[in-house]
């Protein structure tokens, strides 16, 4: 058994090794330039949602986060601050320039991926 999962692996790794860089993601090299036929992409996005699902569906059939869903109780000086309308109006103010900053570095900032913050945000930080 031991034998089969090091064959195994060394296959997926001698794989991995000769593949060239990203080249099924299709990130920054822009919509046709996908070394996969768009049915196809959008066909394996598909059976992978649904799969996940029904896995998810299948596998996790009783709550089990229910008891401690409720957690601890915050210091009350903690929830108070945490609760606040002044942090609420604060993040939304924070939320609405973080939006219109990603917005306009994708409406007019170049074209090169690496040197534009919105597709960074998009892939990475979102």
């Amino acid at each position: 058994m031991r034998r089969l999962v090091v064959t195994i692996g060394g296959g997926a790794a001698a794989a991995l090794a000769g593949a060239s860089p990203a080249s099924a993601h299709g990130i920054g090299t822009g919509v046709g330039d996908s070394p996969l036929p768009t049915w196809l992409m959008y066909f394996g996005s598909a059976t992978v949602l649904v799969v996940s699902f029904e896995a998810l569906g299948v596998l996790w059939s009783r709550a089990v986060l229910d008891r401690v869903a409720e957690g601890r109780l915050l210091p009350a000086w903690l929830s108070r601050f945490a609760l606040s309308p002044l942090l609420a109006a604060a993040l939304r103010v924070l939320a609405v320039v973080l939006l219109v900053a990603i917005w306009a570095a994708a409406a007019f900032g170049t074209e090169f991926p690496t040197q534009n913050l919105a597709p960074t945000f998009v892939y990475v930080v979102f």
